[in-house]
C-alpha cells in the first residue's frame, strides 16, 4: 500500500513539473524532479530525511553507491530521479550485513523503494544506470520517512 500511494506521489511530482517550465537538463532537472518530490510528499505527510548531494554519474550499465544512517525506525521511500538522457534507473536498498531491504527494476527512469527500518541503522542505497542514450547520466536519490 505505502508503495502504491509513493510511486502515486512521485509520478505526480515529476509530471506536474514537466508542463508549462523552461526545459531543465543535466544538474538542474535532479534538483528541479527532486524539489517537487519534496513538495508532493511533504504534502502528503511524510518527511525528506536526505537530499543526497553527490549525485551520481554513470554512464549505461554503470552503478553508484551512498549510504546513510536512519537515526528513528520506521517505514521509508527511495526516489531516484535521472536526467534526459536517462531511460532506465534502478535502485536496491540493503542493510549493513548485506540483506536486501527492497528494490525497484522495473522498465523506468523513477525508481521507488519503500523499506522498514531500524533505528540506528545503516543502509546503502545503490543506483544503476540499465539505460543512457548519451554518457554520462546524472542522477539523484532522495530519502523520506512516512508520517
Amino acid at each position: 500500500m505505502l508503495k502504491t500511494i509513493t510511486a502515486t506521489l512521485a509520478a505526480a511530482a515529476l509530471v506536474a513539473g514537466a508542463t508549462g517550465a523552461v526545459a531543465q537538463v543535466g544538474e538542474e532537472l535532479i534538483a528541479q524532479q527532486l524539489a517537487r518530490a519534496v513538495e508532493a510528499f511533504a504534502n502528503n505527510g511524510m518527511q525528506g530525511v536526505l537530499q543526497l548531494n553527490g549525485r551520481m554519474s554513470l554512464a549505461e550499465g554503470g552503478t553508484g553507491a551512498t549510504s546513510i544512517r536512519l537515526d528513528t525506525a520506521g517505514s521509508y521511500v527511495v526516489l531516484g530521479v535521472c536526467d534526459e538522457d536517462c531511460s532506465n534507473f534502478d535502485l536496491t536498498v540493503r542493510s549493513e550485513d548485506g540483506s536486501e531491504m527492497g528494490s525497484d527494476v522495473l522498465d523506468d527512469d523513477a525508481p521507488v523503494v519503500t523499506f522498514e527500518a531500524e533505528a540506528g541503522a545503516l543502509y546503502e542505497i545503490t543506483g544503476s544506470m540499465v539505460a543512457c542514450q548519451r554518457a554520462p547520466c546524472l542522477a539523484g536519490v532522495a530519502v523520506y520517512r512516512a508520517g
